[in-house]
């Protein structure tokens, strides 16, 4: 029987490097596939991702004993990075800083935008924008009410809304639109749009997204002193 306690000792040590486990743990979505006094192993069932967390590398390949196969994986803390990536041929590692929202209150920006749920006859055109969600994963989003869009005069300037797996994305404001704060506005959007349901916001920004970095700060979100890696497989003719 698997321990949700000790699973949670463990995570709390580290919340804001652990944010990205503890949050689909605690809204149901995951669920512990093996766990240890220092480390833990989850699977979250939206995005169809592991998530690893060890205090040591060798803690980490402890509890990946007996698992053959794994497709896309989060991996936090001290988890072996280079033995995940050898042991399930996986290719593609993006270092990501990882971030919370701790205040718990709503964010105040002013914009002049608009801001609203996405409409269902966006979702395509959403979908061809943003290449790092499938078309499905894009309408599951807008299902559960949590893809929006910012519009001025009538025109869409961008979106922003929640992954799959719970964390703050989605993000992208047209070129015409930039450096106006309008993606602040959509983050913070999102931001609130989650506070109001008790949830504590989270997301991952790629290391050397200085803009997006810039963005995070001015909302109020604390990092982790430590990365976390999503790691996957990449056909090579998919490049070509």
């Amino acid at each position: 029987m698997i321990d949700k306690d000790k699973a949670f000792k463990f995570l709390n040590k580290n919340f804001i490097a652990n944010i990205n486990i503890i949050d689909p743990l605690v809204r149901g979505t995951a669920e512990i596939v093996r766990v240890s006094e220092n480390a833990v192993l989850a699977y979250e069932k939206k995005g169809e991702l592991y998530l690893i967390s060890s205090e040591t590398e060798e803690e980490g390949i402890r509890l990946l004993e007996g698992i053959e196969k794994i497709e896309l994986i989060n991996v936090c803390r001290k988890a072996p990075l280079e033995y995940i990536m050898k042991k399930f041929n996986l290719n593609i590692c993006v270092e990501c800083y990882q971030c919370a929202y701790l205040k718990g209150k709503e964010v105040v920006i002013n914009t002049d935008i608009k801001i609203e749920l996405a409409k269902k006859e966006e979702l395509s055109f959403i979908a061809e924008t943003y290449k790092r969600e499938t078309p499905e994963g894009i309408r599951e989003i807008w299902e559960r009410g949590e893809m929006f869009c910012g519009y001025k005069d009538g025109k869409m300037t961008g979106f922003a809304g929640v992954h799959l797996e719970g964390s703050v994305g989605l993000l992208h404001i047209f070129p015409e639109y930039r450096e106006k704060g309008y993606g602040a506005a959509l983050e913070a959007h999102v931001i609130n749009h989650l506070v109001r349901q008790g949830r504590i916001p989270y997301g991952h920004v790629v290391m050397g997204n200085e803009l997006s970095l810039k963005i995070q700060r001015k909302i109020g979100f604390q990092f982790s002193e430590e990365n976390m890696y999503w790691v996957f497989s990449r056909d090579e003719s998919e490049c070509n």
